[in-house]
């Protein structure tokens, strides 16, 4: 009998460490990218709602959706204990983040009431090109109202109440909507929890009447259209309902008395996910995704220290090079970053994102190499027209007017906010090859594209003394 039990002890200690970690899985479809340690049905489920998630905001936002440069990363953990590890603040049940230049949302678990917050994250993904012009209160407000879809066949509703914020907006003071609204990402109403949750709670009601009311709504997609623009709350409310903040503000409480809050359905497929095949993940990646969110919380030492164990494992592979160029850059260690971001670069990374931050980032210092790895980025993606400008900015700055002006050609259509650089480059080059007539006409494109006094001013120069000059 004792040596019965020896044996079996002895069997148990042999196991390998590994059996006792949790098993990766993998799914994706074209607009996400899932590593689970949660079931293969969960795992599955999860990139179903993603992919109907993304197909209603396509179909029903129209405005306010960016275009991903690449499938969002989904971590989803399968037990709490797993997520601690990684959780960014001690009550989120899910998160978003952009990293190493890659956008992630990170779940705590596969239960709706994640999947809500984790839609709310996913929103602000994408929607941050406009992000930094977005006041809280209409960022929060827009993400929670979306975040409440619910499937229903090929379609999904939107629109139903958080139990909680309506609860919350009969129970707690009223905030005045000017303060709300004046309320920006250092305010008390957005980073402290006794404060923030009247500007979540009446920032949802205020998008939810102003998408759903019937007097509103009609106007609801020019309002966001100025509010992306940076137009001030205030004005925006103005220019689009000609109302005072006051009217508004009466008609938002006469909204919530009313109780009742309309939904809507709209089309909401998704493209592949019902067909997704869920496989073992590789450990390489699971690992590399992992080493990402720590380097996210700050784990500066642990994350280096991971990231060096994949090189020497995997010395042929980019990716942990990329990280750490990321990881260093962070640390305002560039000099460093940028060793590690070639030494991608030449193990064969053709990352996007890499090379377009890379190029930026070295165009002071290393613009050899910034102009080397912004004309691989073009080699993939030639309709890039800020890279571009990128590259034809740094030429100029070597004397290449010729160079800048083949790298131009192909551009016809900028961003508004570029325009002025477009012609203020165009302008310059032509001027130092003597194509005086060509710079003249770019100088008036220059001028007329100008968005503030000091671009107008110089714009202005340069087209006098074109004009003096022809006549």
């Amino acid at each position: 009998m004792v040596k019965l039990l020896l044996r079996a002890v002895l069997a148990f200690s042999a196991l390998p460490a590994s059996a006792a970690e949790p098993r990766w899985l993998r799914a994706a479809s074209p607009d996400f990218e899932i590593f689970s340690s949660a079931s293969e049905s969960d795992t599955r489920r999860t990139l179903q709602q993603f992919d109907r998630a993304k197909g209603f905001l396509e179909h029903d936002m129209r405005r306010g959706v960016r275009r991903q440069p690449g499938p969002v990363r989904v971590v989803l953990f399968g037990s709490n204990k797993e997520y601690n590890e990684y959780r960014f603040k001690t009550f989120t049940v899910a998160y978003s983040a952009h990293i190493t230049g890659r956008d992630y949302v990170v779940l705590g678990g596969a239960a709706d009431d994640v999947f809500s917050t984790a839609v709310h994250e996913y929103i602000h993904l994408l929607m941050q090109d406009a992000g930094p012009r977005l006041p809280p209160w209409f960022s929060e407000g827009i993400a929670e109202l979306y975040s409440t879809l619910k499937p229903a066949g090929d379609k999904a509703v939107v629109g139903a109440p958080p139990p909680a914020r309506v609860q919350a907006l009969g129970r707690e003071k009223w905030v005045p909507l000017s303060e709300i609204l004046s309320a920006d990402h250092d305010s008390p109403y957005y980073n402290q929890t006794a404060m923030a949750g009247s500007l979540y709670n009446q920032g949802w009601a205020l998008v939810h009447m102003l998408e759903f009311n019937p007097r509103y709504g009609p106007r609801f997609a020019q309002f966001m259209e100025i509010v992306e623009q940076g137009t001030p709350s205030r004005k925006a409310f103005e220019i689009v309902y000609g109302k005072p903040l006051e009217t508004i503000e009466r008609d938002l409480k006469a909204y919530l008395r009313r109780g009742y809050f309309a939904t809507r359905m709209a089309f909401a497929q998704p493209q592949s996910a019902n067909a997704a095949a869920v496989e073992p993940a590789s450990m390489f990646d699971v690992n590399l995704a992992l080493l990402d969110l720590a380097s996210r919380l700050g784990k500066t030492a642990e994350t280096r220290a991971g990231l060096e164990r994949l090189m020497r494992e995997n010395p042929r592979r980019p990716e942990p090079h990329v990280t750490l160029g990321y990881l260093l850059v962070r640390n305002n260690r560039e000099e460093e970053a940028f060793h590690s971001f070639e030494t991608a670069v030449n193990l064969g990374s053709r990352d996007a994102q890499m090379l377009w931050d890379y190029g930026r980032l070295a165009a002071a210092t290393e613009p050899v190499q910034a102009m080397r790895v912004l004309k691989l980025l073009l080699a993939d993606q030639p309709s890039r027209a800020d890279a571009r400008l990128e590259l034809a900015e740094i030429q100029m700055s070597r004397g290449g007017a010729t160079d800048a002006v083949v790298t131009l050609e192909p551009v016809q259509e900028v961003a508004p906010g570029d325009a002025h650089r477009l012609y203020q480059i165009l302008t310059i080059a032509h001027l130092e090859l003597g194509n005086r007539r060509i710079a003249l006409g770019h100088a008036r494109r220059w001028f007329k594209s100008a968005q503030d006094h000091s671009q107008r001013t110089n714009a202005s120069r340069i087209l006098h003394s074109l004009e003096d000059a022809g006549k």
